[in-house]
This record gives C-alpha cells, sequence and structure tokens, in this order.
C-alpha cells in the first residue's frame, strides 16, 4: 500500500509508532547503557578495593617489618652499649696491668740491687772470715 492511498490519520498512526517504536529502542539501548555504566562502575569500586586490599596488606607487612628492624636495632643498640661498658672495664683491667708490670719491673730492679748488695757483703763477710782466721793463726806478740 502506497502512501498515496492511505489516509492521512492512518499516516499519522503509523508515523506515531514509528516514533513509540523508536521512542522503545532509545530507552531500551539508553537503560542497558546505564546498566553497563553502572556495571562498569560496579566493577571499577571492586577493581578499587581489590587494588586498596592489597595496599593495606602491603602497608601492614611494611609496618610490621618496619616494627621487627627497629626492634632488632634497639636489641643491638643494647648490646653495643654493654660491649662498650665492657670495653671500658677491659681499659681499666689493662691499666691496673699496666702499672703492675710497671711495679714488677720496678721491684726486679730493686731485687737484683738488693741481690748484689746481699752479694758484696757475702764477699765482705768471707774476706773478714778470711782475716780474722789469719788474725787468729798469728802470734799475738809478734
Amino acid at each position: 500500500m502506497p502512501f498515496g492511498s492511505m489516509s492521512q490519520e492512518s499516516v499519522i498512526l503509523v508515523l506515531a509508532a514509528v516514533v513509540v517504536v523508536l521512542l522503545v529502542i532509545v530507552v531500551v539501548l539508553w537503560s542497558g547503557r546505564a546498566r553497563s555504566a553502572a556495571a562498569s562502575e560496579e566493577a571499577l569500586r571492586g577493581r578499587l578495593h581489590d587494588d586498596l586490599t592489597v595496599w593495606v596488606l602491603e602497608g601492614r607487612r611494611l609496618f610490621t617489618t618496619w616494627q621487627e628492624r627497629i626492634e632488632a636495632l634497639n636489641e643491638l643498640k643494647s648490646r653495643l652499649g654493654g660491649m662498650a661498658e665492657e670495653a671500658d672495664r677491659l681499659r681499666i683491667e689493662v691499666s691496673h696491668m699496666e702499672g703492675m708490670r710497671a711495679q714488677i719491673v720496678q721491684l726486679t730492679a730493686e731485687n737484683e740491687r738488693r741481690q748484689k748488695e746481699c752479694a758484696d757483703l757475702h764477699d765482705l763477710l768471707g774476706r773478714i772470715a778470711s782475716l780474722a782466721q789469719a788474725a787468729a793463726g798469728r802470734p799475738s806478740g809478734s
């Protein structure tokens, strides 16, 4: 049926039907797009949530590692303090030992001097004894 044989009312009805069909198609496409956008937005939110979860977990892991390292550092600092105290104590002991060595050297020198004195006195006593024997062996009048 050509448009020329149709009445004006029929043409208006057909055009109205075409417009309604086009509107329905537009609404369906628009709602599909809105649903797609909503689904895309929901997927984006899900990905962001997953990404944030990964970041939070990584942050917690790094924070825990950081705390463990600080505890280890404090332990090392404490041990270093103990070692410094031990080093100071050992320095004092070495200082005492050096003083004792100096005293030993002094006492050794004094001992050698006294031994020489003792030997000299022993020689002197020997000469005195030999003179006394020589004097005792001679007659007293001569």
